[in-house]
């Protein structure tokens, strides 16, 4: 099992557009329908911890992500200040965390996260589904050959990791 699984994810990191999604799954039934739920004053509350891109602005990149295909169109995210939420549903993005992915912290975190700098190509994401201070969606994203500035390749890749997460490949926890 362990050698299908390390098989699994070299084939992962071969891919084409140097995507590579792992840490993916569920707590609860939440659903893609679940989305429009979430929204509050126009978008789904979204903490932005550190950045993709040098300059790039939270509001920016809660902005630039787009719901997957099978998702109302009319979803959209919007940046909120860190800990500004103590309750309800919000989305933390935690752009190229220092450690390992936690989603778990990710949602109790009422101060900006450690992260990385930005690089001049490619960048790491852990993106949590918070209600309250407990997860019910996540996912980890390396993306590999994402430009700085590339704000087109960004929304791409946000949307296959939300595709990943509320997909059928998304699994229960």
């Amino acid at each position: 099992m362990k050698k299908l699984w390390l098989s699994f994810l070299a084939l992962l990191a071969a891919c084409d557009d140097g995507t590579v999604i792992t840490h993916v799954g569920k707590y609860t039934a939440i659903s893609m329908s679940d989305l429009v739920v979430m929204q509050q004053n126009g978008g789904i509350p979204t903490e932005v911890h550190g950045t993709p891109f040098t300059g790039a602005t939270a509001e920016k990149l809660a902005a630039a992500i787009r719901p997957p295909a099978r998702a109302s169109q009319a979803t959209r995210f919007r940046a909120v200040d860190i800990g500004s939420l103590d309750h309800g549903y919000r989305v933390v993005l935690h752009f190229n965390p220092v450690g390992p992915p936690n989603s778990q912290h990710d949602c109790r975190m009422k101060e900006k996260a450690r992260t990385n700098p930005p690089a001049p190509v490619g960048f790491s994401v852990n993106i949590t589904f918070c209600k309250n201070d407990k997860p019910e969606a996540f996912g980890f994203l390396q993306s590999r050959k994402t430009r700085d500035g590339d704000f087109k390749d960004y929304t791409r890749v946000m949307k296959v990791l939300l595709s990943n997460i509320f997909g059928p490949a998304g699994r229960d926890r």
